[in-house]
């Protein structure tokens, strides 16, 4: 529930200015909502009643505008708020009575009586295998990870660790970290053994996603001294060797996560196949997590989101898909759509002629290129583009006769000009 608001209509006159003042109804601090449909509460001063109408104002995105959301219906709090995307939004209402309105509609500079943060969608998290190495004499733990989400916080990641099953999860690093993607942790004095490491990644919205727990093995690295022949140590002390690889979780309990996240993935194909787009996507969340270097569900995810409009996300998604797998053209082919969505005309030709470097005779990445040729103005090389694509592959007959078609537009576009 959102935070009440008194509404006093007695007098008009005064209210009007009443209402200017009162601090429950200035800009209140921005409350996190996880939900798309969410109710907000209002309390009206009880001289004020029966109220007439109660009309649910709101802007968006940052916009001066303010839009009329609807009335509620039986004027009684609370009212139901449907957010169509995520973002911060602010709400304003007007109440009438016999005697009159609580205030006059909301004009850009009007103040807004509730603010809220709109964030239905937790990020996605990946964190990778641990890497211990030694360096100037100290044992650090290499930690990398992937956290993707269009509303993250400034300081979104919080690293932690703990000893075993029984013990308590113990700060890695004092408070919230950025999102860099990688920290070098170093390793407390008599460190070793098998510690459990995790990553929580929070946005905006107060959605907090916490990775599955790694298992490292800390070992204990002994550092060569070199010494002076008469037996003393020198001055600087010369490293030993070299990196040490933890050892990895025990092959049942992989065969036993890669074979849950087969699940989780054809149960999202199925549901993608019904239309349940967002079921797809919660089930693909859920075969990532199990399996991270599962690519293709990583792309699956993005081919959604690309579909529910979520375009910062989806790039986010195919961004790692290509970490994994650079050449998968499902990926490139997906970051391209979203690039041109976007008119990054350039990025999204650049997608694309990596598509042709490892598949030259692509007929439909042909095409794709004579299209965002099209969006960049260079109608010679989208004439070059199309007639690759009827040639290159004789055996791409729906590809070869889209592509005829782009030429005889052209064609006639060109004789009409004359």
């Amino acid at each position: 529930m959102l935070r009440k608001h008194a509404l006093n209509l007695r007098n008009m006159v005064v209210i009007a200015m009443w209402l200017s003042l009162l601090p429950d109804l200035m800009a209140a601090p921005g409350q996190q909502v996880q939900t798309q449909r969410f109710d907000i509460e209002y309390l009206i001063n009880a001289d004020a009643l029966p109220v007439t109408q109660v009309e649910l104002w709101y802007r968006a995105g940052g916009s001066r505008d303010w839009r009329l959301y609807g009335t509620d219906g039986d004027r009684q709090s609370p009212v139901t708020f449907s957010a169509t995307e995520e973002g911060q939004y602010e709400f304003f209402f007007v109440v009438t009575n016999e005697v009159g309105v609580s205030s006059q509609l909301p004009k850009p500079e009007s103040q807004a009586h509730h603010v809220a943060f709109v964030d239905f969608t937790p990020p996605i998290v990946q964190l990778h295998e641990a890497r211990q190495i030694e360096h100037l004499g100290r044992s650090l733990l290499q930690l990398r990870w992937n956290v993707v989400d269009a509303h993250l916080t400034d300081r979104p990641i919080e690293l932690s660790y703990r000893m075993g099953e029984g013990s308590n999860w113990e700060p890695l690093v004092d408070g919230p970290m950025s999102n860099t993607g990688r920290y070098d942790w170093h390793i407390k004095e008599g460190l070793t053994g098998k510690i459990l490491i995790r990553l929580a990644a929070t946005d905006q919205g107060g959605n907090r996603v916490i990775s599955e727990p790694r298992e490292v093995w800390l070992r204990r690295v002994e550092v060569a001294v070199a010494t002076e022949p008469n037996g003393l140590p020198v001055s600087r002390p010369t490293l030993g060797a070299a990196t040490i690889t933890p050892e990895l979780p025990s092959d049942s309990r992989l065969d036993t996560d890669k074979t849950r996240a087969a699940r989780f993935y054809a149960e999202a194909l199925s549901m993608r196949d019904q239309q349940d787009l967002r079921g797809s996507l919660s089930k693909l969340r859920h075969a990532i997590k199990l399996n991270p270097s599962m690519t293709e569900a990583l792309t699956e995810m993005a081919d959604i989101m690309y579909m529910l409009g979520d375009f910062d996300r989806s790039q986010g998604a195919y961004e790692l898909a290509l970490r994994q797998e650079p050449a998968q053209r499902e990926a490139l082919m997906g970051s391209a759509r979203v690039h041109r969505q976007r008119r990054e005309y350039g990025q999204a030709a650049e997608r694309l002629r990596t598509i042709l470097r490892y598949q030259p005779d692509d007929a439909e990445t042909w095409m794709h290129l004579g299209d965002v040729a099209i969006f960049q103005g260079d109608e010679m090389l989208a004439r070059e583009c199309y007639a690759r694509a009827t040639q290159i592959d004789p055996n791409a007959h729906a590809v070869i006769e889209e592509a005829r078609k782009r030429l005889s537009l052209m064609e006639a576009g060109k004789r009409t000009v004359r």
